[in-house]
């Protein structure tokens, strides 16, 4: 029998030493009852893998296509769904939401930024608090939050890692001199504790410095101990695989305008921009996630026999292999953008794993979908010149969410 408790207990004194070496003190976070469980499960029966993301469902549109799609599918209590971040906002809509696709199938879910907002009734203290609430409420619908390992004859483990951004995916900083002033409802809806996360300077002003070595030390540092050093888990990675899963993009390879695998990540493309969107598109690589996420969840590759990595957040498609890894990003998105061709208009819950069978599912290679698929500039700005910027129906008052993005 293995002793698992101990290198729980390491795990976690090794995600508090990090956390006060990074910010200098003891963050009351990092030692709270509230950090995340770093154990496993092991699920036996589990049969097919899917992902979807940013179900937006505050949209009254993307509440219908949910309810119409979970009933014409053939989901069932043998797959597991995992949503990549970005249900709603709102706690009721969030709850409806994983309810109604709980009773589908098994769901694994990792929050996104708009988990993290808190609305101008809430009594929530921090960003930190309100994710805590949406992780209670997870538990309590019987949605995972914690890692998995789906026993079958292609096992997989499925492991959350949670982040934010840093600045660190940006990508041409004479596009993003008015950053300061860019309209990102995060730096409204979000709230961090001033003192241990303050605002970075130019060119990153805005953004909270610390936050993402604070998720990364806190919560995934002790779930990648815990199962790098569990010798039940090594024994099974030898023909086991990995399904590492984020809100927030690792790459600049995974920002929605790069289109050459071949590029060094320094060698961005102005030809990429050709959209006319391209001050919006360097703006938002600011805000889509850290390369210090790639360079943890790239920790882990190499004691498996196959690596595939889930995000969101871009709604922006993207299926591709980059140096030994899958990423996927495969978004509801907002109606607007399945409109436009942005997003797949004919967006499905995509089958990724067969745990009994086979084992990994293929899809087309996909990097830019609007041009892909889509049909390319001249239909998408004749799209845009139909939609005229038309607005799409919430289910409640968001005020704020008409200085959003597209994202």
């Amino acid at each position: 029998m293995v002793n698992r408790s101990f290198p729980f207990f390491v795990a976690q004194c090794v995600a508090i030493l990090l956390a006060i070496a990074s910010k200098g003190q003891a963050l009351t976070d990092a030692i709270s009852p509230r950090t995340p469980s770093s154990t496993f499960k092991t699920i036996h029966g589990v049969k097919r893998v899917f992902c979807l993301s940013d179900l937006h469902t505050d949209h009254v549109e993307n509440m219908e296509w949910l309810r119409q799609n979970v009933a014409a599918s053939d989901l069932c209590q043998d797959d597991l769904l995992i949503v990549a971040g970005d249900i709603s906002h709102e706690s009721r809509r969030l709850q409806e939401s994983l309810r109604l696709l709980r009773q589908a199938c098994q769901i694994f879910f990792l929050p996104g930024n708009h988990e993290a907002w808190i609305g101008r009734h809430d009594k929530f203290e921090s960003s930190f608090d309100k994710l805590y609430r949406v992780e209670r409420t997870c538990r309590m619908h019987g949605v995972h939050v914690d890692p998995l390992f789906l026993d079958g004859n292609s096992p997989l483990w499925v492991v959350p890692l949670q982040s934010w951004y840093d600045g660190t995916l940006s990508f041409n900083e004479e596009l993003c001199k008015d950053f300061g002033a860019f309209p990102w409802v995060d730096f409204i809806r979000c709230r961090w504790s001033p003192h241990d996360f303050p605002p970075m300077s130019k060119p990153n002003k805005r953004i909270p410095e610390g936050l993402v070595e604070y998720f990364h030390d806190t919560y995934n540092t002790p779930i990648l101990w815990n199962i790098l050093s569990s010798q039940t888990a090594l024994h099974r990675n030898q023909k086991s695989a990995l399904l590492t899963v984020s809100h927030f993009l690792p790459n600049k390879q995974c920002l929605p305008d790069w289109n050459d695998l071949e590029a060094d990540e320094n060698d961005f493309s102005m030809t990429w921009l050709n959209h006319g969107a391209g001050e919006m598109s360097a703006k938002f690589a600011k805000v889509a996630g850290s390369k210090k996420l790639d360079d943890q969840l790239r920790s882990l590759s190499g004691h498996f026999s196959r690596h595939v990595h889930v995000f969101g957040h871009s709604h922006r498609p993207k299926d591709f292999e980059y140096r030994g890894v899958r990423y996927i990003h495969n978004p509801l998105g907002k109606p607007r953008e399945r409109t436009l061709h942005m997003v797949n208009p004919n967006v499905t819950f995509q089958c990724i794993w067969n745990v009994e069978e086979q084992g990994e599912i293929s899809g087309p290679t996909v990097l830019r979908y609007w041009e892909q698929f889509g049909g390319g500039t001249e239909a998408l700005r004749d799209r845009l010149k139909e939609v005229k910027g038309g607005r799409y129906s919430r289910s409640s008052d968001t005020k704020n969410s008409s200085q959003s993005t597209v994202y």
